[in-house]
C-alpha cells in the first residue's frame, strides 16, 4: 500500500470525513489494497461528480496485473458522480471486473472514459470493446469511450 493511504487510513481509520464541497477527484495509482478506501471517498462527498484515475486502475507488478478476487468485498458505490475517467487503461481482467463493478453501482454515470495505454495493439482494442458492451449498467445513460491518449 502506498505511504500517503497508509497515512489517510491511520489518520481516520473506516471513516472518511464528509467534504461537502467536492466534485471533482483525482487519484495516483490503485491496488488491490487500496480499493475500499478510495471507494469511500465519493459516499461522503455529496457534490462530487467527477473522478479521474490519472495513472491507470491497476499497478502492474513485474509485468503482471495484481489480482482481484472475487471474494475482495468493496463497498457500495451509489453517488451523484457523472464521469468516470481513467488514463492508462489496459483492457486486463482486473481492469474490466473493476469497472464491471463501477458501472453496476454508479446509478447516474453518464460517460466512463478509458484512454488507452500505448501498448494497447488494434486486437486487444476490439476484444476489450466486445467485453465493454457486455458489461451490465445501472445508468441507461452511461456511454463508454474507449479513445486515443
Amino acid at each position: 500500500m502506498r505511504p500517503f493511504m497508509q497515512k489517510i487510513i491511520a489518520m481516520v481509520g473506516d471513516a472518511i470525513p464528509t467534504y461537502s464541497k467536492l466534485e471533482k477527484l483525482q487519484f495516483g495509482l490503485c491496488c488491490r489494497d487500496t480499493w475500499k478506501y478510495l471507494m469511500m471517498w465519493p459516499k461522503n462527498s455529496p457534490q462530487l461528480k467527477t473522478i479521474i484515475f490519472k495513472e491507470g486502475l491497476i499497478i502492474m507488478k513485474r509485468g503482471t496485473e495484481h489480482e482481484l478476487h472475487s471474494d475482495v468485498a468493496l463497498p457500495p458505490f451509489s453517488t451523484n458522480v457523472k464521469t468516470i475517467k481513467v488514463h492508462q487503461f489496459r483492457g486486463h481482467k482486473v481492469e474490466i471486473l473493476l469497472l464491471k463493478y463501477l458501472l453496476e453501482n454508479a446509478g447516474v454515470l453518464q460517460r466512463l472514459i478509458l484512454i488507452k495505454d500505448a501498448t494497447m495493439e488494434m486486437h486487444q482494442e476490439l476484444q476489450v470493446s466486445k467485453e465493454l458492451a457486455l458489461l451490465p449498467k445501472a445508468s441507461t445513460y452511461c456511454t463508454i469511450e474507449l479513445i486515443e491518449p
